[in-house]
């Protein structure tokens, strides 16, 4: 059986954005630090999921996890936040999409 899981999650806890001048000068307002972030989302998945089992429901071989995403604030390589600009909330998504290999966004 498949058990579904709503998680609330601020986007600076995972997206990791890059403003060195370089960065901005070739990717717009800062390129994402893919693999940094990509560990990021697989720490807080597989600690979401553990806190669920271990609180909700000790048999569950399938949970399903569902993210709603607040805020479009990263954190630069510094651990600054940072906003995504213009449209932060649709680059937020995408960005969480990518880390997810989500089908849709």
């Amino acid at each position: 059986r498949t058990i579904n899981h709503v998680v609330l999650l601020d986007a600076q806890r995972i997206i990791i954005i890059d403003e060195d001048e370089d960065a901005i000068r070739n990717g717009g307002p800062g390129s994402g630090c893919w693999v940094a972030s990509r560990r990021k989302m697989q720490a807080v998945h597989a600690q979401e999921i553990y806190k669920f089992i271990k609180a909700v429901d000790k048999t569950a071989a399938n949970v399903r996890v569902h993210y709603v995403v607040t805020r479009y604030v990263a954190i630069n390589t510094n651990g600054v936040p940072t906003p995504l600009q213009r449209d932060g909330s649709d680059y937020s998504a995408s960005i969480l999409g990518r880390l997810l290999d989500a089908r849709n966004i």
